[in-house]
């Protein structure tokens, strides 16, 4: 299921949507990405699982992802065009209550 907090804003960044697509298919876990204008976009896999946030501060990651796949996406948060809440390494069990 995706979630989707567009209020008063009808475009994305480009690729963005090639990019949800790919979250939309989690099993397991969930995942939210919040964009460089403040909206949130939320991903929820079919079972309970691993959660995580991507906080984008290029717009232009989701060409670099559809373009170099696991390392550019990796090589973008070396570069500060993504981060992340908390630790890289941990996976909170829930999203946080809100």
């Amino acid at each position: 299921m995706l979630d989707a907090m567009t209020t008063g804003k009808e475009t994305t960044p480009r690729y963005f949507t090639a990019v949800l697509a790919i979250v939309k298919g989690l099993k397991i876990g969930s995942m939210a990405f919040v964009l460089p204008d403040g909206r949130r976009f939320d991903s929820k896999g079919q079972q309970p699982g691993p959660y995580g946030e991507i906080i984008v501060n290029n717009n232009d990651l989701f060409g670099r992802i559809i373009r170099d796949g696991d390392l550019g996406f990796a090589e973008a948060y070396m570069d500060g065009w993504w981060g992340h809440a908390g630790s890289p390494f941990a996976a909170r069990r829930h999203p946080p209550e809100q």
